[in-house]
């Protein structure tokens, strides 16, 4: 199995899309809102007409918005959901491959539709199924439309330009990165985690480092257990919350009353996490991520004293 690693430039993997798209045809039956309390139920029949690449960036976060609360609410809804978001999974992905552009929120609302269906593992659906999502969904932020060699385009992705005189808010870790971190964290087995950070440690262009560096403060109490649930994360700082992270509380049959709670990371994920920091995350590293950002001005001034806070967690131990 090829190694899963993060290549600037190396984004999702065309022959999977293929796949993916040919598993999961367009459902024969209409979807709705999940929000409804009469027998007047309101549809979506553009979804039948329209194919995805066609569809807006906001009308496709709002069909996979809408899967999503619809989950993990009442739960499956008898398929509905699920046969909705496999077949725009692949055809969302496949939309920002076309047009070219890192449509805002929507890796991460396909990100959070997803652990609604599969809050454990990833289940084949077909030979391979799991490796499809990875190298897909997984790979989107390495797409290479968002960076320029081995330095992001600045403003295509992580966080935006910003207006006038408000920051850039380099305090806090991207929502588009903090949800695929997150995503690999949970789904990669636990002996690919070391390869793959080491890989994410590789790159060294500035706004990076700085963004991995807040992440990985902000993921402290992930990290120690303290945090078990993305519902939580919108009380850490820096925020490591992304788009529709709130719906992931740990139960997503719908039954309110007497919930079974299943762990968003797996236990061997997380030391094997540990591990590999442990390993990779040296002085050495630290000082070459300090470097390059002193070398943007705005990178030093928003993060301020984060870098400390970052050695006291990580080197001081």
């Amino acid at each position: 199995m090829t190694p899963f690693l993060w290549r600037p430039g190396h984004g999702p993997d065309p022959p999977a899309l293929e796949r993916m798209q040919e598993a999961f045809p367009k459902p024969m039956r209409l979807m709705g809102e999940p929000w409804f309390m009469t027998e007047n139920r309101k549809m979506y029949p553009e979804l039948m007409t329209t194919l995805p690449k066609d569809l807006s960036p906001r009308d496709l976060i709002k069909y996979l918005d809408d899967i999503t609360s619809g989950a993990t609410s009442f739960g499956s809804l008898d398929g509905e959901w699920a046969e909705w978001f496999h077949y725009l999974l692949p055809r969302s992905i496949l939309r920002h491959r076309l047009h070219g552009v890192f449509s805002d929120g929507l890796e991460e609302v396909l990100i959070t539709a997803l652990v609604t269906q599969y809050p454990g593992h990833i289940d084949g659906k077909y030979p391979g199924f799991d490796r499809d999502i990875l190298t897909t969904l997984g790979q989107w932020i390495m797409a290479p439309d968002l960076w320029e060699g081995s330095n992001i385009r600045v403003g295509a992705f992580l966080h935006e330009i910003p207006y006038e005189n408000y920051p850039w808010k380099w305090y806090e870790a991207s929502s588009d990165l903090s949800a695929t971190l997150f995503f690999c964290w949970k789904y990669l087995s636990p002996q690919e985690i070391d390869g793959w950070l080491e890989s994410v440690f590789a790159i060294k262009d500035a706004h990076w480092c700085a963004q991995i560096l807040v992440w990985l403060l902000g993921a402290q109490k992930v990290l120690s257990g303290e945090i078990t649930q993305p519902v939580q994360f919108e009380e850490i700082e820096p925020n490591i919350d992304w788009f529709g992270s709130f719906y992931l509380k740990g139960h997503y049959e719908g039954d309110h009353r007497d919930p079974v709670i299943i762990p968003f990371l797996p236990q061997a994920n997380i030391d094997a996490f540990q591990t590999a920091l442990r390993k990779h995350v040296t002085e050495a590293l630290f000082f070459e991520w300090l470097d390059a950002i002193a070398k943007v001005d705005y990178l030093q001034s928003e993060l301020s004293t984060l870098p400390d806070s970052f050695a006291a967690a990580y080197l001081m131990r």
